[in-house]
């Protein structure tokens, strides 16, 4: 039994090793800068503007024929030698004219209908495309959060196995100096392994969240990152935000001093 444990626990160890040596070596990610390069990186969004350019041609396609249409002709006339004599000067030899007109359409049911139309189509192409960058940001946001969340508890199962490490060597300690037995040693060792395990899913399910972290930056998924702690103050910012309301945060340098 006691061979088992300590097989289970140098597998661990080792695991743990690894885990923690590409922790140390990753890269701080703020939250500003994961929506940043999920709105770049993204392969959709450089197509979506042309499209909403191509439409807005297409709008002034159709206001066209509700413009002013200028239309401006010109005639040159020049006779011949022989027949300029045959006319004995009654006809000149040389003519020039030009002529020019502007008209304007005062109503056409056809042409308002294509116009609006057309811009019904432009405004809900436009709305379309702040609707996917939303959404683009609401998935690297919600991947970031989720890597957060995922390292503090990591964080927290960690303190909690170095905690139950110093008890264990209490525990031995007591047992040496005969003032405890060995169950409580062995209770620890318990108690160790299971932190150790509670560690590795902790850090199993912050690398799940760096993946899918990563496939909304369109990055490769083996790239080690870390999520820059959010201050309490963004996550107070982003909740005034989407509900309309002003929010204010106050930092007091000194807080000890004279009636304080």
């Amino acid at each position: 039994m006691r061979t088992r444990w300590i097989r289970r626990s140098s597998s661990i160890a080792c695991l743990l090793a690894f885990s923690l040596a590409q922790v140390s070596s990753a890269a701080e990610l703020s939250h500003t800068e994961a929506d940043r390069q999920a709105l770049e990186e993204n392969l959709d969004q450089p197509a979506r503007p042309r499209a909403l350019a191509a439409n807005r041609e297409h709008v002034s396609n159709a206001t066209s024929p509700l413009m002013p249409q200028v239309k401006v002709s010109a005639r040159v006339q020049q006779l011949e030698d022989d027949r300029s004599d045959a006319a004995r000067g009654n006809v000149s030899e040389r003519s020039a004219t030009v002529l020019a007109g502007v008209t304007q359409v005062l109503y056409d049911e056809n042409a308002w209908a294509g116009f609006d139309t057309q811009k019904h189509v432009y405004d809900s192409q436009r709305s379309q495309l702040e609707t996917f960058r939303l959404s683009v940001i609401q998935g690297a946001a919600n991947a970031f959060l989720q890597l957060d969340k995922a390292q503090a508890a990591a964080s927290i199962q960690e303190a909690n196995r170095e905690l139950t490490r110093g008890n264990l060597e209490t525990s031995r300690a007591r047992v040496a100096a005969g003032y405890s037995g060995e169950r409580e040693m062995l209770r620890w060792q318990s108690q160790l392994a299971q932190n150790d395990g509670a560690v590795v899913q902790a850090r199993t399910l912050a690398l799940l969240n760096r993946f899918e972290l990563n496939r909304v930056r369109n990055q490769a998924p083996e790239l080690v990152v870390t999520a820059k702690p959010v201050e309490l103050e963004e996550y107070g910012f982003v909740y005034a935000r989407a509900h309309g309301m002003r929010f204010t945060s106050l930092r007091v340098s000194n807080t000890y001093g004279p009636r304080q």
